[in-house]
């Protein structure tokens, strides 16, 4: 009986000859000179960490290296020692400051006056409704005027002034005492002008109306240019006695143009005259404050 035969094994030793043995063969046949000269490229490195950035070094400041610190370790601020300041050695001087300039406070005013007498001769008896005119609408006002009267016979009217409590009197007097020309009776004279201006010296203001000096015609122009002036200078020495009491300039009115604001008897005054008179009664009292 015949049995089939078995199929040779190849064990694992015989397979690793043979493949040696082949690959040996293939090594021993020279390879294309195409390829002879064929270099490997050179391996690319692994990836480091990229250098730090040194930043921007200050002068006065080191930089800091943190690759040279242990790991998970933060930089410290090295420790700067800042420049000694110079202290003054002795003591500073204060600067003195100009002084602020001071303002002074406005002066206080008065309102102004309310009760006013007006005393005196013709030349005021000719200006009262000129006068009332002008001053009515806004004084309480009072007129004691008669003609040919002097300084003396007007005197009660002026304590009446007094005694109502006037505020601002304004005095036209003295023509008369005077008109007999020269000489005149300078002590008489600064006697009657001064009690007049001593009666009233609790008013605030007091105001003395001089006289004009050149007269031009009539009967009295020889005498009055004499005395006139006599009168005129006594009543500027009474009053400058007196801290309340004023001048009124008139003459200087009357004389700028001689003549042109009297009467026809170049004493007296016409209505050009009359309202001369009126506003300076009203200046007078507008400065009363």
């Amino acid at each position: 009986m015949k049995y089939a035969q078995p199929k040779p094994h190849h064990s694992a030793s015989s397979l690793l000859m043979t493949f040696a043995f082949v690959l040996g063969w293939a090594c021993s046949d020279p390879i294309e000179p195409a390829y002879q000269d064929y270099q490997a490229p050179a391996p690319i490195p692994d990836p480091t960490p990229e250098e730090p950035d040194p930043g921007v070094t200050r002068p006065d400041r080191p930089s800091i290296a943190t690759n040279d610190l242990p790991q998970g370790e933060l930089p410290t601020a090295p420790e700067v020692n800042p420049a000694p300041v110079a202290l003054p050695t002795e003591p500073l001087t204060p600067v003195e400051q100009p002084p602020a300039p001071v303002t002074p406070p406005p002066e206080p005013t008065s309102p102004p006056p309310h009760k006013v007498y007006l005393i005196g001769d013709s030349l005021m008896v000719g200006a009262t409704n000129a006068a009332k005119a002008a001053l009515e609408q806004e004084y309480e006002l009072t007129i004691h005027a008669k003609v040919g009267d002097s300084v003396s016979k007007r005197m009660p009217y002026i304590e009446e002034a007094a005694r109502e409590g006037a505020e601002a009197v304004i005095i036209q007097l003295g023509i008369n005492d005077v008109g007999g020309g020269c000489p005149v009776a300078e002590s008489t004279m600064h006697s009657r002008i001064g009690q007049a201006l001593d009666t009233v010296a609790a008013a605030r203001c007091v105001f003395w109306v001089n006289s004009q000096e050149r007269y031009v015609t009539g009967p009295y122009a020889a005498k009055l240019n004499c005395s006139a002036p006599v009168l005129n200078r006594i009543i500027a020495e009474e009053v400058e006695k007196r801290d309340n009491a004023e001048l009124v300039d008139f003459r200087a009115t009357m004389d700028a143009d001689p003549g042109s604001l009297n009467s026809g008897d170049g004493l007296h005054l016409n209505s050009a005259g009359m309202q001369a008179a009126a506003e300076a009664y009203r200046n007078a009292l507008a400065s009363c404050r």
